[in-house]
């Protein structure tokens, strides 16, 4: 099986197959954009709402630790998570993560599907941002001057070898025709999954 960064990009998937990729609504999934995990964030008020609380996936919480422990923050709890859906024509403005209480814990960002040009600047949007070039699996943590650092994705890319980056676990033929649903997905989309510390 494929690997890259530190996720076993599979099992990701397999995660957000049993939360978000149901089968019988698989066309309405397709309408996503994101969506939102522990904590849920209140997009007008732009905080989260610490009395609505869903557990995030087990092998979600525990790459998270795995990353973070590797930055050595051994103490990192992993309480909210925004799952960003991109399609080829999708663009994300430039903007920070500043709603989180604990500015101290990183912010951990997990790529699957198709590459996307990230920029990241610094505190003030003036300032000059870099271009990188995030594939499927890649992970950028960002942490102390850089946990408040404008960042955007100005482009999603088309990937024709996106799927060398997946395989099925599970070849029956029931699994087969749902991981076909998947497939077609994952290989002209783009699921970023990023993971914060509120409190």
């Amino acid at each position: 099986m494929k690997q890259s960064g530190f996720s076993r990009q599979t099992k990701i998937l397999n995660f957000i197959k049993i939360y978000f990729l149901r089968q019988n609504n698989f066309n309405e999934f397709n309408k996503l954009r994101w969506a939102t995990i522990g904590y849920h964030y209140d997009w007008t008020n732009k905080v989260y709402n610490e009395s609505d609380y869903t557990d995030p996936p087990e092998e979600l919480t525990n790459l998270s630790k795995t990353i973070a422990c590797l930055i050595g923050c051994q103490n990192f709890k992993p309480e909210a998570g925004i799952i960003n859906y991109y399609h080829l024509n999708s663009t994300l403005s430039a903007h920070q993560d500043h709603s989180e209480k604990n500015m101290n814990a990183p912010l951990l960002s997990i790529s699957l599907g198709c590459p996307a040009i990230f920029l990241i600047g610094k505190e003030f949007k003036s300032e000059k941002p870099v271009a990188m070039l995030l594939g499927s699996g890649d992970v950028v943590i960002m942490s102390s001057q850089s946990r408040l650092a404008f960042h955007a994705v100005p482009k999603i890319l088309s990937d024709p070898s996106v799927h060398k980056h997946f395989e099925m676990e599970d070849e029956s033929s029931e699994n087969l025709s749902e991981w076909t649903n998947y497939y077609n997905y994952i290989k002209k989309n783009r699921i970023n999954i990023n993971i914060r510390q509120v409190n």
